[in-house]
Protein backbone atom coordinates (compact mmCIF):
# COMPACT_ATOMS: atom_id res chain seq x y z
CA UNK A 1 0.00 0.00 0.00
CA UNK A 2 3.10 2.19 0.72
CA UNK A 3 4.53 1.21 -2.43
CA UNK A 4 1.85 2.21 -4.40
CA UNK A 5 0.69 5.52 -1.96
CA UNK A 6 4.53 6.60 -2.97
CA UNK A 7 4.57 5.54 -6.65
CA UNK A 8 1.73 7.21 -7.76
CA UNK A 9 2.36 10.57 -5.24
CA UNK A 10 5.83 10.14 -7.49
CA UNK A 11 4.26 10.74 -10.29
CA UNK A 12 1.33 13.56 -9.63
CA UNK A 13 4.92 15.11 -8.53
CA UNK A 14 6.34 14.96 -11.74
CA UNK A 15 9.31 12.95 -11.05
CA UNK A 16 11.50 10.99 -12.84
CA UNK A 17 10.92 6.99 -13.17
CA UNK A 18 14.09 6.38 -11.38
CA UNK A 19 13.62 8.88 -8.51
CA UNK A 20 10.02 7.66 -8.23
CA UNK A 21 11.15 3.78 -8.03
CA UNK A 22 13.50 4.65 -5.50
CA UNK A 23 12.08 6.15 -3.20
CA UNK A 24 9.14 4.05 -3.10
CA UNK A 25 11.60 0.80 -2.33
CA UNK A 26 13.05 2.88 0.39
CA UNK A 27 9.39 4.39 1.37
CA UNK A 28 7.91 -0.11 1.18
CA UNK A 29 11.32 -1.40 2.95
CA UNK A 30 10.89 0.98 5.73
CA UNK A 31 6.63 -0.05 6.12
CA UNK A 32 8.38 -3.51 5.82
CA UNK A 33 10.40 -3.30 9.12
CA UNK A 34 7.83 -0.98 11.05
CA UNK A 35 5.47 -3.70 10.49
CA UNK A 36 7.18 -6.63 11.68
CA UNK A 37 7.41 -4.72 15.08
CA UNK A 38 4.52 -3.65 15.77
CA UNK A 39 3.19 -7.58 14.60
CA UNK A 40 5.78 -9.30 16.85
CA UNK A 41 5.23 -6.65 19.58
CA UNK A 42 1.16 -7.88 19.21
CA UNK A 43 2.06 -11.63 18.54
CA UNK A 44 3.92 -11.47 22.35
CA UNK A 45 1.08 -9.07 23.79
CA UNK A 46 -1.69 -11.67 22.58
CA UNK A 47 0.32 -14.63 23.87
CA UNK A 48 0.54 -13.73 27.38
CA UNK A 49 -2.88 -12.58 27.95
CA UNK A 50 -4.03 -16.06 26.47
CA UNK A 51 -1.09 -17.99 28.90
CA UNK A 52 -2.69 -15.48 31.64
CA UNK A 53 -5.93 -16.97 30.89
CA UNK A 54 -4.98 -20.13 30.70
CA UNK A 55 -3.46 -19.56 34.46
CA UNK A 56 -6.61 -17.84 35.77
CA UNK A 57 -8.53 -20.73 33.88
CA UNK A 58 -7.43 -24.48 34.24
CA UNK A 59 -9.22 -27.27 32.62
CA UNK A 60 -10.52 -29.41 35.31
CA UNK A 61 -8.97 -33.12 35.75
CA UNK A 62 -12.08 -34.78 35.98
CA UNK A 63 -15.71 -34.18 34.69
CA UNK A 64 -17.26 -34.56 38.25
CA UNK A 65 -14.79 -31.62 39.42
CA UNK A 66 -17.17 -29.14 36.67
CA UNK A 67 -20.46 -31.15 37.89
CA UNK A 68 -21.43 -32.82 34.85
CA UNK A 69 -23.51 -36.11 35.43
CA UNK A 70 -23.67 -36.51 31.20
CA UNK A 71 -21.86 -36.09 28.53
CA UNK A 72 -21.41 -36.82 24.91
CA UNK A 73 -22.71 -35.41 21.50
CA UNK A 74 -25.64 -34.36 19.91
CA UNK A 75 -25.75 -33.90 16.23
CA UNK A 76 -26.83 -30.41 15.71
CA UNK A 77 -29.42 -31.34 12.71
CA UNK A 78 -31.25 -34.19 13.78
CA UNK A 79 -30.88 -33.75 17.68
CA UNK A 80 -29.61 -37.38 18.36
CA UNK A 81 -26.53 -38.57 19.90
CA UNK A 82 -25.35 -40.88 22.73
CA UNK A 83 -24.60 -39.52 25.71
CA UNK A 84 -22.84 -41.38 28.66
CA UNK A 85 -23.89 -41.58 32.22
CA UNK A 86 -21.01 -40.72 34.46
CA UNK A 87 -20.97 -43.10 37.34
CA UNK A 88 -17.16 -42.64 38.71
CA UNK A 89 -15.95 -45.84 40.84
CA UNK A 90 -12.41 -45.58 41.01
CA UNK A 91 -11.60 -44.71 37.46
CA UNK A 92 -14.15 -46.76 35.94
CA UNK A 93 -17.05 -44.85 34.11
CA UNK A 94 -19.85 -46.49 32.64
CA UNK A 95 -22.24 -45.19 29.16
CA UNK A 96 -25.61 -46.65 28.42
CA UNK A 97 -27.95 -43.80 27.44
CA UNK A 98 -28.78 -43.09 23.71
CA UNK A 99 -30.68 -39.33 23.38
CA UNK A 100 -34.03 -38.44 21.83
CA UNK A 101 -34.49 -36.27 19.48
CA UNK A 102 -35.31 -33.02 20.21
CA UNK A 103 -38.23 -30.95 18.50
CA UNK A 104 -36.49 -28.71 15.85
CA UNK A 105 -36.69 -24.77 16.81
Amino acid sequence: MVFTASIVAGMAAGNAASTIIIRSICAFLAAWFVGGIVGSVAERVVNRDIQNYKMGNPVPETYNDLGISRVGSVDSETGEGEAEEIEEVGEVITATEELTSRPAA
